[in-house]
């Protein structure tokens, strides 16, 4: 069984309090570290500078409950700073700063790093503990090309971590992919394949339900929101005959 949540965010990576987006699948383990990635941060001008983000108090430690048991792991849709200083790219920020605001929880607690991958670029960094690394890896990012292959990049993702706890004897973490991305994928039918095989496989190797999750924030526009969410909201698992949770 495969644990899918489906959020959108416009504007700023703010939300009420408890809000759960209404077509959310959402495991509670899930919860906290997802609000922690729709905490209010301000917004910033340039990538060179280095993030600064405090988790609120209250999420803190339901924060460094779930990051110390669970392998967490990033792809972001770097194409969202095309135009600079637009909407996109100051959101595209805050996700770093929020990204940001983990690893430095995650370094000052002693826990696990977290892996960070581009959606258009092969290299990644792999248990990522330095607030400054990061900032480095999102001020070289270089925007290649319109399209937005977020099925092939997370296929290649779920090649590289299934196989991690594939099989119930696995003593590795739990492990939530987390896609981060502003508009709707090029590949929507790779997307959806993708999901479905994982699933599939999950459940075919008798794996427990709360071992794999994959995580999807929609950034931007209304228009691409709606794309995504008819991609992926509504009856997802009956449509395609597929467990989530």
């Amino acid at each position: 069984m495969l644990r899918i949540l489906f959020g959108s965010i416009r504007r700023t990576l703010s939300n009420a309090p408890g809000h759960q987006h209404p077509h959310s699948l959402l495991s509670p383990k899930m919860g906290p570290v997802q609000k922690v990635l729709s905490g209010k941060t301000s917004l910033i001008s340039t990538p060179i500078i280095r993030p600064r983000y405090n988790i609120q108090d209250h999420l803190r430690e339901p924060a460094v409950k779930v990051l110390s048991a669970t392998k967490t792991v990033f792809l972001v849709d770097e194409s969202l700073l095309e135009t600079e200083g637009n909407l996109l790219s100051n959101l595209f920020l805050e996700a770093r700063d929020a990204i940001a605001g983990i690893v430095e929880l995650s370094n000052s607690r002693g826990l696990r790093g977290i892996d960070l991958h581009m959606l258009h670029q092969d290299g990644y960094a792999e248990n990522m503990l330095s607030v400054d690394d990061l900032t480095n890896m999102f001020a070289k990012v270089q925007v290649d090309g319109t399209e937005t292959p977020t099925g092939t990049r997370l296929a290649q993702l779920l090649d590289h971590y299934l196989p991690l706890i594939e099989f119930p004897e696995s003593t590795h973490a739990p492990i939530t992919i987390t896609v981060v991305s502003g508009s709707a994928p090029t590949d929507p039918d790779v997307l959806v394949k993708c999901i479905v095989a994982a699933a599939q496989r999950l459940d075919d190797s008798g794996v427990r339900s709360d071992m794999f999750g994959i995580q999807f924030i929609q950034m931007g526009t209304e228009a691409a929101t709606r794309s995504a969410l008819r991609l992926l909201g509504d009856n997802f698992a009956a449509r395609h005959n597929i467990r989530v949770c």
